[in-house]
C-alpha cells in the first residue's frame, strides 16, 4: 500500500469515528460561547476561557492522537497493513497527518463559528487583517504538536498508557514553555525612581535620600522646583544570559506553545516584517514536525507489533 492509499483509508476511517464529530461540535459550541458579549459577566468569560484551555490545549489533542493512532499502532491493525505491503514509515506518517488535520479542523471550526456569530449578531464581517496568515501558520503548529504527541503512541504497546502519557505531556509542555517565555521576557536591568520633596514636608519613600545615594552612587539625580527624583538602575536577578538564554530561546522558538505565543495577532499591521515573521514561524514549526516525526518513525520501526 502506498502513502496515498493509507491516507485515503485513514480519512475514510476518520469520518466513521464518533469522537471526531463530537469534537467538531464542541469546537463550534466554544466558538459560539466566546463570540458572545461577556462584559457584564466576567465569571462566565473566565469559565468559558478555562474550558477552551482544557479542551484545545489539554484534553482533545492527546486523547484523539492516542485513541485514533493507537488503534493502528497498538491494537494490531498495523500488522495487517504491513502484511498487505504497507511500509512502517508510511503507516506512521499517514496517521500523523490525519491527526494533525483533525486538530486543524477543530481550530478552524472554532475560529469560523465565532466569526460567523459576530457577523450575524453585529451585522458586519469581522475582518481580521492577518486571519489567513494565522490560519496558514496554525497548519504547521498542528503538525509540530501532533508529531510530539505521536511519540508515546509509537513507543507504548498499550493504548491506555499512551493516552495517559499524552495527556501528561500537554501540561508539562505548557508549563515549561510559559516559564521559558517569562524568563526570556525579563529585562537585563531594572529601573526604580525614588521621589523626595525639596523642603522635606512630604516623604514618599521609606529609604532616606542620603541612604539611597550611598547605596547607589551612580544613580541619576533630577531636581525640579519641588521634588528631587533619583533614578536607580540595577541588574535584574531574574535575567538569564549566556548559553542558558540561547538554549531557552531555541526551545521556546521550536516547541508548539512557544510558536502559539508568536502567532500573528489580528490587530497587527500587515507589513513585510510580519510576513517575514510568519514565514519564519511556519519554517520553525515545520522543522519541529519533521524532527519529531523522524524520531517517531525510528521508534515505530523498532516496535514489536506481533
Amino acid at each position: 500500500m502506498s502513502l496515498r492509499n493509507l491516507l485515503g483509508a485513514d480519512f475514510a476511517r476518520l469520518v466513521r469515528i464518533r469522537l471526531f464529530w463530537i469534537s467538531l461540535a464542541a469546537s463550534a459550541a466554544l466558538g459560539v460561547c466566546l463570540s458572545l458579549d461577556f462584559k457584564d459577566e466576567p465569571v462566565s468569560l473566565i469559565l468559558i476561557s478555562v474550558l477552551l484551555l482544557l479542551y484545545v490545549l489539554g484534553v482533545f489533542p492527546p486523547l484523539f492522537c492516542a485513541l485514533f493512532a493507537g488503534k493502528d499502532l497498538s491494537d494490531g491493525l498495523a500488522k495487517n497493513r504491513i502484511a498487505v505491503g504497507a511500509k512502517r514509515h508510511n503507516i506512521y506518517i499517514s496517521l500523523t497527518a490525519v491527526c494533525a488535520a483533525v486538530l486543524y479542523l477543530n481550530y478552524a471550526v472554532f475560529e469560523l463559528t465565532g466569526m460567523l456569530c459576530i457577523a450575524i449578531a453585529e451585522k458586519r464581517v469581522p475582518v481580521k487583517p492577518n486571519f489567513l496568515l494565522s490560519m496558514a501558520c496554525v497548519v504547521f503548529i498542528c503538525l509540530s504538536l501532533t508529531a510530539i504527541l505521536m511519540l508515546p503512541v509509537a513507543a507504548l504497546r498499550r493504548k491506555t498508557a499512551a493516552v495517559a502519557v499524552c495527556i501528561m505531556i500537554m501540561p508539562v509542555l505548557l508549563v515549561c514553555e510559559l516559564s521559558m517565555y517569562f524568563k526570556l521576557s525579563q529585562p537585563e536591568f531594572e529601573t526604580e525612581i525614588y521621589e523626595y520633596s525639596r523642603d522635606g514636608s512630604e516623604q514618599k519613600e521609606l529609604i532616606p535620600l542620603e541612604k539611597v545615594l550611598e547605596m547607589y552612587p551612580d544613580a541619576e539625580v533630577r531636581e525640579t522646583e519641588d521634588w528631587i527624583d533619583v533614578t536607580v538602575t540595577y541588574p535584574n536577578e531574574e535575567y538569564i544570559g549566556g548559553a542558558r538564554r540561547a538554549i531557552y530561546a531555541f526551545a521556546e522558538n521550536f516547541l508548539p506553545f512557544g510558536q502559539i505565543v508568536k502567532l500573528p495577532r489580528a490587530d497587527d499591521p500587515v507589513d513585510a516584517k510580519l510576513l517575514k515573521n510568519a514565514l519564519s514561524l511556519a519554517a520553525r514549526s515545520a522543522c519541529t514536525a519533521v524532527f519529531f516525526t523522524a524520531i517517531g518513525v525510528l521508534i515505530f520501526k523498532r516496535k514489536n507489533i506481533n
